[in-house]
């Protein structure tokens, strides 16, 4: 598993204190056959029964900071018309936190402000 982390210097405005965290793992028999496995390893399963059935990536625009963050700070471009499951365990004024299943890999995004 990768993680990316990013404070609050690497955004435009730092007084806005967000905080980015990525983490990335390929798709394999072992440790992450499927989405649950890679969940469970991030997050409580309480979260994972919150946060209900997952949505295709696209269905909301507001995840265009989400796709724009992905690029610029992990390097990951997501195709154009993105279906890819994805579990919103948060999304709020201060929190975005997603979990992207792609062909071959598993996204953690977590977003956070306390500005």
């Amino acid at each position: 598993m990768r993680t990316v982390t990013v404070d609050q210097f690497e955004f435009e405005d730092p007084q806005t204190e967000e905080h980015l965290e990525i983490a990335i793992a390929s798709r394999a028999r072992f440790p992450f056959p499927d989405a649950e496995s890679f969940l469970l390893s991030r997050v409580e399963s309480e979260v994972i029964a919150k946060a209900g059935d997952t949505v295709k990536f696209d269905a909301s625009l507001g995840y265009g900071l989400v796709r724009e963050y992905l690029q610029r700070f992990a390097g990951i471009e997501l195709p154009v018309d993105c279906a890819w499951p994805t579990h919103v365990l948060e999304d709020g004024p201060d929190t975005w936190e997603l979990v992207l299943t792609a062909p071959d890999s598993f996204i953690h995004y977590v977003w956070t402000t306390s500005a």
